[in-house]
């Protein structure tokens, strides 16, 4: 009987440490994103870092990645959104990387990740009208903004990597090579109470330059193209998971066909959706 009894509770003792468990491994800080776009949803994206699934608004669908699946983004609509209290806390530095297949440059900068607050404090990782990626964040609580040279090719994956580092400050890498640096040691500030977005606008913006375009009016627009291997890292990675080691990546060529759509007749240019051969 004294055995019985104390088997019981030991018994209760392992079930009751199972709850115990889950709750400390949800009370556990996330220390970074990770999306490969391969599931079969078309709501939601699945972050196999922190084990939680991201909501995807607008018009999208799945498509050739650079592994597996990529998603499409089109041109207005498509997003996704990472809660505020969600988004993992970027102590010292970190690393944000994408890979990244232009279908048409943007109207205005256009986010890969976008957390900040009113261009004050946060991080914004993007691409401008012109093609050329920019990194730009708060260090010491001044907002410093890198835009590369470089120009990304169109309906072509090309490797996006932001760096920041409390050493040696900010850089952009495109396909694991120096981009662009901007010498700004210093402490980052996280906008925390902001949600994560990507690949659309957070608010609406002229196009540029808007004294040659015919909108008088801000509009909303996304990423027009591809996203595959989205990831938000603790730590200065040049290449995003290359173990801080950087590796030169040639673009990844895929052949394209462009499919015409009506959608969006008064852009001043064609709107078409890429879609891959195989």
């Amino acid at each position: 009987m004294t055995k019985r009894i104390a088997f019981l509770a030991a018994l209760s003792a392992v079930v009751a440490l199972f709850p115990a468990q889950q709750l400390l491994r949800a009370q556990q800080p996330l220390s970074g994103i990770l999306w490969d776009f391969n599931e079969t949803s078309a709501k939601t994206v699945h972050d196999s870092a922190g084990n939680l699934d991201d909501p995807i608004e607008g018009l999208t669908w799945r498509v050739p990645g650079v592994e597996g699946n990529g998603l499409l983004f089109d041109g207005y609509t498509t997003r996704i959104t990472r809660a505020a209290d969600k988004v993992p806390q970027l102590k010292g530095g970190f690393t944000i990387s994408a890979w990244v297949a232009l279908n048409y440059y943007p109207w205005n900068w256009v986010p890969i990740a976008d957390q900040n607050a009113d261009d004050q404090i946060g991080f914004f990782l993007g691409i401008d009208a012109f093609g050329h990626p920019g990194f730009n964040l708060s260090v010491n609580g001044i907002w410093r903004q890198l835009t590369s040279t470089a120009v990304l090719p169109l309906k072509r994956y090309s490797r996006i990597t932001g760096t920041f580092d409390p050493q040696s400050g900010i850089a952009i890498y495109v396909d694991g090579k120096l981009a662009g640096s901007l010498n700004v040691p210093g402490e980052f500030s996280q906008a925390s109470g902001t949600d994560l977005i990507v690949g659309r606008i957070r608010n609406p913006q002229q196009p540029y330059p808007s004294w040659l375009d015919a909108f008088r009016d801000p509009i909303d627009y996304s990423l027009d193209g591809y996203m595959d291997g989205f990831e938000l890292a603790q730590g200065a990675q040049c290449g995003g998971r290359t173990g801080g080691v950087c590796k030169s990546e040639p673009p990844r060529q895929r052949r394209y066909r462009d499919s015409s759509t009506s959608f969006g007749a008064s852009r001043r240019r064609p709107v078409r959706r890429i879609l891959c051969e195989p």
